[in-house]
């Protein structure tokens, strides 16, 4: 049961990355609008990285 638990939370996270990764690929590509919804999924699933860098994008796109 332990072992199924654990899989299932690694490959949550493992989501998650994929969502930070795409977001640092369209924000290097100059695509902001993407990026803050990519981060925003990663944020929604519990990853604190996508959330911080969520913040940041939006605090750039209202100044």
């Amino acid at each position: 049961m332990k072992k199924i638990i654990f899989t299932i939370l690694f490959l949550v996270n493992f989501a998650q990355a994929d969502y930070i990764d795409d977001g640092h690929k369209a924000y290097n590509a100059g695509d902001k609008q993407k990026a803050s919804k990519l981060y925003k999924k990663a944020c929604d699933g519990g990853y604190a990285g996508g959330c911080k860098v969520y913040r940041i994008l939006n605090e750039e796109c209202v100044r």
